[in-house]
């Protein structure tokens, strides 16, 4: 388990230990960090994937920057961690969903039609209304609605 941490006065949960069992976890996360002192860059969205004993499978997301230091002093390397598995766990669930909804509305036998709601142009039409409306694939999308508008 990752001990309890105090930084500026906040309780940051296990923050040494998170740093010390992704060191473990990604050995090419120390020459990358090793690299941003010379060189004075930055590490913007590294991902790691770990399954860590005590909490489980998880993806991390580390940022990390230079900052300056005194002079005849070491230079400081701030470290961003950022616990992303849940995130990503949910982007891959609305990614499912577009993808079966997009499914449906191509493959539906009823004719679908989706309007913008301020002007009633024509955003998106499946071809079983191509197919009712004799308009050749794609056509339906040029058109405009006039007459007719969307309500809130």
């Amino acid at each position: 388990p990752f001990e309890d941490t105090s930084i500026f006065g906040r309780l940051v949960q296990g923050a040494f230990m998170w740093a010390v069992a992704l060191f473990d976890a990604s050995p090419n996360l120390r020459v990358l960090l090793n690299d941003i002192l010379p060189k004075n860059d930055t590490i913007d969205d590294y991902e790691i994937e770990h399954n860590f004993e005590s909490i489980g499978q998880k993806t991390i997301l580390l940022n990390a920057c230079k900052i300056a230091a005194k002079e005849n002093e070491p230079p400081i390397i701030l470290l961003a961690i950022e616990d992303v598995t849940e995130r990503e766990w949910l982007e891959g669930l609305l990614t499912d969903s577009e993808e079966r909804s997009r499914r449906l509305f191509e493959t539906a036998s009823d004719g679908i039609v989706l309007l913008e709601k301020r002007e009633g142009h024509i955003t998106h039409a499946n071809q079983a209304v191509e197919k009712l409306l004799g308009y050749p694939r794609g056509g339906v999308h040029r058109e405009k609605t006039t007459g007719y508008r969307c309500v809130d």
